[in-house]
């Protein structure tokens, strides 16, 4: 069985950990003694598996936004940003939120903005 390592020492000992996976070594990373990661030697095939997996719900949600709407991956940064802004702005006029804080505590279900 691979060596282990929990959390605590993949924080602590990240460096050290990697060079032994440099070496060829995998590390089996544990919380609370179950293993919830393994750490291996990089393969080429790796990539093809990040790529068909998505590592979270907002890949997933950007991966189908972007094929119902192709035009939208052609945006830049700044775009995408002056978007976002026009579209705060229209709600902040609308719905008279100061902040967007505020709309979000509103949305949130809480009208007092009390702090969380």
């Amino acid at each position: 069985m691979p060596p282990a390592a929990s959390v605590r020492e993949l924080k602590n000992q990240t460096t050290a950990l990697l060079r032994r996976v440099e070496k060829g070594i995998a590390v089996i990373v544990t919380r609370r003694g179950k293993p919830i990661a393994t750490l291996k030697p990089f393969e080429e095939q790796d990539i093809q598996l990040a790529t068909r997996y998505p590592t979270s719900l907002y890949d997933t949600l950007r991966e189908h936004i972007q094929k119902q709407h192709p035009e939208l991956s052609r945006r830049t940064l700044k775009q995408v940003r002056q978007s976002f802004e026009r579209i705060t702005q229209k709600v902040q006029r609308t719905l008279s939120f100061s902040t967007w804080q505020e709309m979000d505590w509103a949305l949130k279900g809480d009208r007092y903005g009390l702090p969380r």
